[in-house]
């Protein structure tokens, strides 16, 4: 009997020391878990700020590029309507130039007539025509390629039209 006493107290001594070693490996593995979660708690919270800070800083550049776009969008309204403006305003002073001429030629060609029946008159007032409708067909077709045509002028084609 009292061998088996002495068993049992050993049996009791060993199976304390190993319950005891599994609570202290428990204990080890449980801390060095709980410190991996805080490692990556923190680890996380850093990510999130970070990601705040750069989606911050991604809505303003995408705010800074729409406000770029929309400036640029702007300046090339504000050039395209000074450029139809211009191509207006080039297209009247042809028609002045040549309204001019004319008048000027016209003049010359009276003047002429009553002295000089020369044949070659209807010849170069023919070949000033064409040149004349080649120059307003020039401004015309600049002016639609130059946008919507808002800054065409209304020119005559053939001769002997007046527009104004």
């Amino acid at each position: 009997v009292e061998q088996m006493e002495e068993d049992f107290k050993q049996e009791q001594n060993t199976t304390y020391a190993v319950t005891a070693d599994m609570a202290r490996q428990y204990k080890a593995l449980q801390e060095e878990l709980i410190y991996k979660i805080n490692s990556l708690e923190i680890q996380l919270t850093e990510q999130k700020e970070e990601l705040d800070i750069t989606n911050h800083e991604l809505k303003e550049l995408t705010r800074d590029k729409d406000d770029e776009i929309e400036n640029k969008d702007q300046q090339i309204k504000h050039l395209n309507e000074r450029m139809n403006e211009m191509s207006g305003e080039f297209a009247n002073m042809l028609h002045e130039t040549l309204d001019l001429m004319k008048h000027h030629i016209n003049d010359k060609l009276s003047d002429a007539a009553l002295g000089d029946a020369d044949a070659s008159r209807p010849d170069f007032t023919q070949r000033l025509q064409d040149f004349s409708n080649k120059a307003y067909h020039a401004v015309a077709i600049s002016s639609k390629g130059a946008g919507d045509g808002a800054g065409k002028a209304n020119l005559p084609i053939a001769a002997g039209q007046d527009s104004g």
